[in-house]
């Protein structure tokens, strides 16, 4: 069943201008913030707890400035993680516990092709980040990143999930993975629909990460679900008033077993919740 609901205006400036942070259910405090920060699309959260349980958060930044931010002190001081000229990030994910690796995502402001852009990765908590686009030189119109940030379950987030634009340039490829941190990159599209359409956001079951939802944008577009770590996808019908609306933003972070742990989701005709 799917409920739809307006988006409260609070929680978009969360998202869009990363101004408040909240401690407590419903309770927002503001934080710090550079004047320069450009607008914030992206936020991840994790922790190094051999270094006195330090919380990081990096916060993507789409600008012209091209700087991907973080704070070790809850949002009163930010730093600069990496620049990109002319670029911007779209994407961050860390590791969850323990962190050392993570993941940003640099779409092409060129078309398909793109040298600056690509997916990047830190081995280091942010210090350096590699760019890791082997085998996606003509797919750099990027969208999504998803990763397990349990590294447990995805040690040094070898694992990980691009999705992008796919046209007739580039062979109508919309969606990656890679289990070797980048090294190499294969199509994990099977079942998604034929000719162009966009993959705009991916989530992945935390405590279950070969279960995987994918928001797609095009002819048969949708929410489509995944359970073999993205080896084949299958639409799920979310909306009965609309079954043929595209879906642009999924979250699934927490494990779907709880009654207050929902999947979301959004399309053109608002947010819904299972």
């Amino acid at each position: 069943m799917c409920k739809i609901f307006s988006i409260p205006s609070i929680a978009v400036f969360t998202v869009l201008i990363f101004s408040y942070a909240t401690a407590d259910d419903g309770i927002w405090n503001r934080v710090g913030a550079p004047s320069a920060m450009g607008t914030i699309v992206d936020i991840s959260i994790g922790y190094e707890e051999g270094y006195g349980s330090t919380r990081y958060v990096f916060a993507a930044e789409s600008s012209s400035t091209g700087i991907l931010r973080y704070t070790t002190d809850d949002g009163i001081t930010w730093m600069q993680s990496y620049y990109t000229s002319n670029h911007y990030f779209k994407r961050t994910a860390i590791e969850s516990s323990n962190f050392h690796y993570g993941w940003s995502l640099v779409p092409s402001i060129s078309g398909n092709s793109d040298q600056y852009a690509g997916p990047y990765r830190t081995a280091d908590r942010g210090i350096h980040w590699e760019r890791k686009d082997n085998g996606l030189d003509n797919n750099k119109k990027l969208e999504a990143l998803a990763i397990c940030a349990d590294p447990s379950l995805n040690p040094s987030l070898a694992t990980a999930y691009i999705g992008c634009e796919g046209n007739s340039q580039n062979g109508y490829q919309k969606l990656f993975k890679t289990t070797n941190g980048g090294e190499t990159w294969q199509l994990s599209q099977t079942s998604l629909p034929a000719g162009q359409g966009i993959v705009h956001d991916l989530a992945i079951r935390q405590d279950q990460p070969n279960i995987m939802y994918c928001a797609y944008e095009g002819s048969g577009g949708g929410l489509y679900r995944s359970t073999d770590g993205g080896a084949t996808w299958s639409q799920w019908i979310f909306d009965p008033l609309h079954p043929t609306a595209s879906a642009h933003a999924v979250a699934a972070r927490f494990p779907l077993t709880h009654i207050l742990q929902p999947l979301y989701f959004y399309s053109g005709n608002g947010i819904c919740t299972t």
